[in-house]
């Protein structure tokens, strides 16, 4: 492959890349913001919170919120990999000389956190996958208690 050929695929695997990755963030910035004022919504109205249908929309409401932005973020997690493996094989056809492995910046990056969750002892090293599912969790668990909470109410159990 001639060397303008493998430069013009590099930048357009990085603009896509880019572009994805900085998408991914700003989604879960968004998903903090609504959360946000979601929460600060329902403690504006905290007299109303033994009122069973404003516990049960209000926790259909998180349920609802989470769910369409994991949705989101697995979306964009999945564009991110494709560029990252495009970005991969285009790093391994750049003849470099040795000791310069570490140019191969996506290859050095799976290297590190293999090693990085080897040897993290008692707190496992996590991913941005991780942490962002680990939050949309306890917003699903939010959801449900208060879902829960709500139609226990209205049952009167």
């Amino acid at each position: 492959m001639d060397q303008d050929l493998q430069k013009d695929l590099r930048d357009y695997a990085w603009k896509y890349f880019s572009y994805h990755a900085d998408q991914r963030l700003k989604t879960f910035n968004f998903f903090l913001l609504f959360l946000t004022a979601g929460i600060a919504g329902l403690l504006a109205h905290a007299e109303h919170l033994d009122e069973p249908m404003f516990s049960i929309v209000g926790g259909l409401g998180l349920l609802l919120l989470s769910f369409l932005f994991w949705k989101l973020d697995r979306r964009h997690r999945t564009l991110v990999h494709v560029a990252e493996n495009a970005l991969m094989v285009l790093e391994d056809q750049l003849m470099l000389g040795e000791g310069m492995a570490e140019v191969k910046i996506f290859h050095a990056e799976v290297k590190e956190t293999k090693k990085l969750r080897r040897s993290s002892g008692r707190f496992r090293y996590l991913s941005c996958t991780e942490c962002f599912n680990m939050m949309f969790f306890v917003v699903t668990a939010l959801g449900i208690y208060g879902a829960a909470k709500g139609v226990l109410i209205w049952l009167r159990l």
